[in-house]
C-alpha cells in the first residue's frame, strides 16, 4: 500500500507540473500575431496583435484545414476569425507609421519639399548632407521672414509649411541643430 501511494503521489506532482506546459501549448505566436485558446475543451477566447484581433474560437476544422497568409497561419481549430486593425501611429497625425516620413513628430500634410524622404517638419538638413550644422544654418538665414512670393522664398526652410519662413520655423530649426538623420 505504501508504494502505491508513493507512485500516486507521484503521478500527482507530474501532472500539476505538466499543466503549465498543456496550457502553453494551446497558446500560437509569431512576430504577427499571439493566440491563446483551450484546444483541450474545443476552443473559446479571443487574442489580438499588432496585425490583427482573433476573435471567438473554433474547435472545428476549417474546410480546407489549414490556411495562411503573410501575417497571420490559421491551423485548423484554433479560430475563425480575423479582423485587421488600424495600423499604429505613433505621432498621431492620422498617417500610419509605415508610411509617415516623420514617424515620431506630427506633420499631417507629409509635406517633404526636397523630396529626400524626411518630411519638412522634421528634416532641418537644408543641405541634405545628412546633418544639421551651420551650412543649413546659412540656408535658412537667407530665407528669413520670406513668404511663397518672395525672392528669396525656400519652401524646404519652411518646416511647418504655413508659407511663412518664421518664428516658428526656427523653434523648429533649434531643436534639430546639431542632429544627424535620420529624422523622425
Amino acid at each position: 500500500m505504501k508504494y502505491v501511494l508513493k507512485y500516486i503521489h507521484a503521478a500527482v506532482l507530474l501532472a500539476v507540473l505538466l499543466m503549465p506546459a498543456a496550457a502553453y501549448a494551446a497558446g500560437q505566436s509569431s512576430a504577427n500575431f499571439t493566440i491563446e485558446s483551450d484546444v483541450i475543451s474545443g476552443g473559446g477566447g479571443d487574442g489580438s496583435s499588432p496585425n490583427y484581433s482573433i476573435a471567438h474560437t473554433a474547435g472545428q476544422s476549417s474546410a480546407t484545414g489549414e490556411s495562411s497568409s503573410t501575417n497571420y497561419a490559421n491551423y485548423a481549430g484554433f479560430w475563425h476569425a480575423a479582423t485587421r486593425l488600424p495600423a499604429p501611429d505613433t505621432d498621431g497625425d492620422g498617417v500610419p507609421d509605415n508610411i509617415d516620413n516623420c514617424r515620431l513628430t506630427a506633420n499631417s500634410g507629409q509635406q517633404d519639399t526636397d523630396n529626400d524622404g524626411y518630411g519638412n517638419m522634421c528634416d532641418a538638413d537644408l543641405d541634405n548632407d545628412y546633418d544639421v550644422d551651420y551650412a543649413d544654418f546659412t540656408i535658412f538665414k537667407a530665407a528669413w521672414a520670406a513668404i511663397s512670393s518672395s525672392p528669396n522664398w525656400n519652401a524646404d526652410a519652411d518646416f511647418d509649411s504655413d508659407n511663412d519662413v518664421d518664428y516658428a520655423d526656427f523653434t523648429i530649426f533649434k531643436t534639430r541643430w546639431g542632429t544627424t538623420g535620420p529624422w523622425e
